[in-house]
């Protein structure tokens, strides 16, 4: 059953997408007056508001396991309004047209084509990252939802450094190296759309076992020789119950590595092909067509190499030597199985003198007895 909090996290980042894309959309007709061809940019609004109802209605709050559907409709409506923005500015900077100048807007609000873009592009990541860390968790963990949301802030930051590169005259002129580079940036956004840390996220509880242990310590006085080795025969049979539990634990959480193996691996593809490639190529082509030699860039340039070298040896080591590892459970030590004997002869000491000041206290006030 969700709560009102459930329903009001799935709300919350749901408002802020259609609040900025209709925003953005605003503003770009306002700066583009009698342009028709803007209106579509609203199938994607509609396709947020539909799935938004579904959703909250009918998934009560739950959110999708793998992917994020309100964010990938949220880029379908911005996407469009951030390249319209660019190829704008890049018409202006062909006709030598100053796109710095400020509209009025109803309200007298002034705002450039530069500004617009400004917040598409930053507005996106910026929303995108605390919508997700509104969003309900489900079946991903406080970790990893914590680890996600660091991702998307590095994700963040090397996406909009792309646009770096258009501060250099000859290439924000240049009309193949804006689509290309328009192109990468949208590549990269979809990316957000996939959650791959929800794989093997399945909470474990403790077992039977794992709770006796806390429970250790317990006062060896007043114990003695018969009582122990009455405790430790009963405790026969829970230490087979306890074999076939940690059998079983030890099969579920190696099912659950695979998954979460696989999970990586997903994600790690995905940011391979999604962001570090297509980034490593726009950058070096820049470097080697146009001499961008910019120390910002070039730092970039070195995290992307970088970070593909650690992934491929994430893969390496995932797939070929995940396998031998095996997942060892703790086995009940010497101490532990003691303070299972101890608390069993303290039980069975207690159950036997209760029994005894029954029959004592039956004995003192029966009828026969009375006689």
């Amino acid at each position: 059953m969700a709560t009102v909090l459930e329903y009001i996290a799935a709300i919350l980042p749901r408002i802020l997408f259609s609040g900025h894309s209709i925003l953005a959309l605003w503003l770009l007709v306002q700066l583009n007056p009698n342009q028709t061809i803007f209106w579509p940019f609203c199938i994607g609004l509609g396709c947020l508001f539909l799935e938004s109802i579904y959703t909250v209605i009918f998934r009560k709050g739950v959110e999708y396991k793998y992917f994020w559907p309100s964010c990938f409709f949220y880029l379908g409506t911005l996407v469009p309004i951030t390249w319209t923005a660019e190829l704008r500015l890049l018409e202006g900077r062909l006709n030598n047209e100053t796109m710095d100048a400020k509209k009025t807007m109803p309200g007298g609000i002034r705002v450039s084509q530069e500004e617009l873009k400004k917040l598409c592009e930053i507005g996106l990541m910026l929303i995108i990252i605390l919508s997700r860390w509104l969003l309900p968790r489900g079946s991903i963990t406080r970790d990893q939802l914590s680890l996600l949301l660091l991702e998307y802030v590095a994700i963040a930051a090397d996406i909009l450094e792309l646009f770096e590169a258009f501060e250099d005259e000859q290439v924000s002129n240049n009309r193949e190296i804006t689509l290309f580079t328009l192109g990468v940036f949208t590549w990269s956004l979809l990316q957000f759309t996939l959650v791959t840390t929800s794989m093997g996220s399945d909470k474990s509880q403790q077992d039977e076992a794992d709770i006796e242990e806390e429970k250790v310590g317990v006062e060896v006085s007043g114990l003695s020789r018969k009582y122990l080795r009455k405790a430790v025969e009963a405790k026969e049979k829970q230490k087979q119950e306890l074999r076939q539990l940690q059998f079983e634990n030890e099969e579920a959480e190696k099912e659950m590595r695979k998954l979460e193996l696989q999970g990586d691996r997903y994600g790690i593809i995905a940011a391979m092909f999604m962001q570090d490639v297509p980034f490593l190529i726009l950058r070096l082509y820049l470097v080697f067509t146009y001499d961008f030699f910019k120390s910002t860039f070039l730092f970039y340039i070195g995290k992307n190499i970088i970070s593909l070298m650690l992934m491929i040896y994430r893969l390496y080591v995932i797939h070929f030597h995940a396998k031998d590892k095996e997942i060892i459970i703790e086995k009940p030590n010497g101490f532990r199985g003691l303070s299972f004997a101890l608390i069993g002869a303290r039980r069975f000491k207690s159950t036997k003198n209760s029994k005894r000041n029954g029959v004592r206290k039956q004995g003192l006030f029966s009828p026969k007895l009375s006689k």
